[in-house]
């Protein structure tokens, strides 16, 4: 298709300040993600109790960052896509780093990766981020215990969710 590599990604992410952490769910992202969480959940996906899986399986919890990274503010990575016509010519890597640096400049001093996807960790590895944990996704249960829902639909080399962290 015609698509523009210069325009074929997106990457959001919010920046979390440890006083006003309380507020974070009033940010845009959390309204859109809960929204599409929610239209998953109608449908039979399951998909806020899955995030919420996940999230639990990697130790993904905003409020201990604060403490364990020493920070007071910090970039919160949310959601990171390059299209497949425009992979492979480094835009995931250029959005990771102009997120970085405009984190950088609003005071951020951390960032806080979950990666789900192989593409994603893939960049992830690349640049200066420690990995804190990794869980693959079959080890994983919802809250009754119950496996993970679509994990025959997930591709073969969507495995894990990955935590990550890195000094800005």
């Amino acid at each position: 298709s015609g698509i523009n590599a210069e325009y074929g990604g997106v990457r959001l992410g919010s920046i979390m300040k440890n006083s006003v952490y309380e507020k974070v769910r009033d940010n845009l992202w959390m309204r859109v993600m809960n929204g599409y969480l929610w239209i998953f959940d109608k449908k039979g996906h399951k998909g806020m109790a899955v995030m919420k899986a996940i999230l639990k399986a990697t130790g993904y919890d905003i409020r201990s960052f604060f403490a364990t990274l020493g920070c007071s503010k910090l970039l919160g990575d949310t959601f990171l896509c390059v299209s497949t016509e425009a992979r492979g010519a480094g835009l995931g890597k250029r959005l990771v780093v102009a997120s970085e640096a405009r984190g950088k400049e609003l005071g951020a001093t951390h960032a806080v990766v979950m990666a789900s996807g192989f593409y994603s960790q893939r960049i992830f590895k690349q640049l200066p981020y420690t990995l804190i944990k990794e869980v693959r996704y079959d080890s994983m249960v919802l809250k009754d215990g119950s496996p993970l829902p679509n994990l025959d639909k997930i591709s073969s080399i969507h495995t894990s969710a990955i935590l990550f962290t890195r000094n800005l």
